[in-house]
């Protein structure tokens, strides 16, 4: 009988206790998060509130297609959602904003079971916690009408090289298909 594959993990044993320890001896203030399916999200700061700075451009990018449900979309939804997705456009992200409102992002954050997402004045005041991006993300092909998951997962596996930081780069040399959405 041939041995099942287990998937692979990011982190080896003992090596999130490690990154714990590393975050809370550098300087700045340090959150991130881990999370593995059914196991409890963990990580350091995870429910600190940040400024979510770009990170909200995937939320912004599933209100449109969760509005667009089942048609296809427009031409012009697409040209603001692939500048504002792969190279972190705000004027695109401005205009997606004008368009699906603060509304449609709080009901993302309670389809996310985000417990700490708030707007504030518009996108850009947007505040999030590790926690709550990880629940994003973790639920993010199920709040993704089944028509645009694979265009929403092709943009967030596009992102510009010159926006591949941190856990990306090395979660790709590790031979993970990586989608994300970073902020500065």
């Amino acid at each position: 009988a041939a041995t099942p594959l287990e998937k692979p993990v990011l982190i080896a044993l003992g090596a999130l206790e490690d990154a714990q320890r590393w975050a809370r001896r550098r300087a700045g203030t340090v959150a991130f998060a881990v999370a593995r399916e059914g196991r409890p999200i963990r990580g350091v700061a995870i429910h600190r509130r940040y400024p979510s700075a770009s990170v909200v451009k995937a939320m912004l990018a599933l209100a449109v297609l969760r509005a667009a449900g089942d048609r296809p979309l427009t031409a012009g939804e697409r040209a603001l959602l692939r500048p504002m997705i792969v190279v972190s456009d705000n004027d695109a992200a401005t205009a997606v904003y004008a368009s699906v409102g603060a509304g449609a992002l709080y009901a993302i954050a309670r389809a996310a079971r985000m417990t700490n997402f708030d707007v504030g004045f518009n996108w850009a005041d947007a505040q999030l916690t590790a926690h709550d991006q990880t629940r994003l993300f973790m639920r993010i092909d199920r709040l993704t009408p089944r028509r645009h998951r694979g265009y929403f997962r092709h943009l967030l596996a596009s992102i510009a090289p010159s926006q591949r930081w941190g856990i990306a780069p090395v979660a790709a040399s590790r031979g993970f298909q990586v989608m994300f959405k970073g902020g500065w």
